[in-house]
């Protein structure tokens, strides 16, 4: 799917989740500091930049955020 035309979701995190695959395991930090290590990368839209994530541990969690208030991500 070509989200070029689009997209409204600014930064470079934003466009990296666009090209993520789902079900890649990411460590996630935020820009007002909190973190995120080891959640799944499910999904993003590009009409309301929110990107969402899968937390599994003892409790399975869906995490929604905003990608344009994450300043880091990497692979886990």
């Amino acid at each position: 799917m070509d989200y070029s035309k689009d997209h409204k979701c600014k930064g470079c995190i934003c466009h990296l989740l666009r090209c993520l695959s789902p079900g890649t395991l990411v460590d996630v930090i935020l820009a007002g500091g909190g973190s995120f290590a080891g959640i799944f990368f499910i999904s993003l839209d590009p009409k309301t930049c929110c990107a969402t994530f899968l937390e599994v541990d003892a409790a399975t969690t869906p995490l929604i955020i905003d990608c344009q208030q994450i300043i880091a991500i990497r692979r886990a």
